[in-house]
């Protein structure tokens, strides 16, 4: 009975090597192994302006309201409200400035949609980036998708796309509140009531 209780230990004990060793002799997974694994989408963005930087910025409307900003020697301006440097809100342009080269493209593959039925046929606004080696990209704003995530646009004439919401908003923004600095109120004069003529 012993015997026959120390073959059974020593079955399992050798069942439990055995296992220790294939697993440990199993191989790595490789790289495409790995890449069945769900993953996050990857980020798209709308532009990539390499080492170059935004020179000048302007929002048009259908009505052909516009604002106009231009940046020289770092410093931003709105030309179309003809406001010096100190009156323009340079940091405001420059946060829009910063939205725009990580503007993100939503949708994944080709949006199989009329530019009519997506709003691009009379774009709602136009926006022109200029870039500090002079070349230019336009982004035409059609309508928001159905779930208010994003603007449907087109962007150099190419094919429409799905971009967030949130950075046209700031962009168009520019137009409808241009950025200036609050106008500075005159602080109140104390004038001194003038004395009365002594008697003579």
């Amino acid at each position: 009975m012993v015997r026959k209780n120390t073959l059974i230990l020593v079955g399992v004990f050798a069942a439990l090597v055995l296992v220790l060793v294939l697993l440990q002799r199993s191989p790595e997974e490789t790289p495409e192994e790995l890449a069945d694994f769900p993953t996050s989408p990857p980020v798209v963005s709308l532009f990539d302006f390499g080492s170059q930087t935004v020179a000048g910025l302007a929002v048009r409307n259908l009505d052909g309201n516009e604002v106009v900003m231009v940046l020289n020697e770092g410093n931003w301006s709105l030309t179309s409200a003809s406001a010096t440097q100190e009156e323009t809100d340079g940091q405001r342009i420059n946060n829009a400035v910063t939205q725009i080269a990580t503007m993100r493209v939503l949708n994944d593959g080709a949006i199989q949609a009329a530019p009519r039925d997506l709003g691009l046929e009379f774009p709602s606004h136009e926006i022109t980036i200029t870039l500090s080696d002079g070349g230019v990209h336009v982004i035409s704003v059609g309508r928001a998708s159905v779930t208010n995530r994003g603007f449907y646009v087109i962007v150099d004439g190419g094919e429409p796309q799905l971009v967030t919401k949130s950075t046209l908003d700031q962009l168009i923004g520019l137009l409808d509140d241009p950025p200036l600095l609050p106008t500075p109120i005159p602080e109140p004069v104390d004038e001194a009531t003038p004395e009365a003529p002594e008697a003579p």
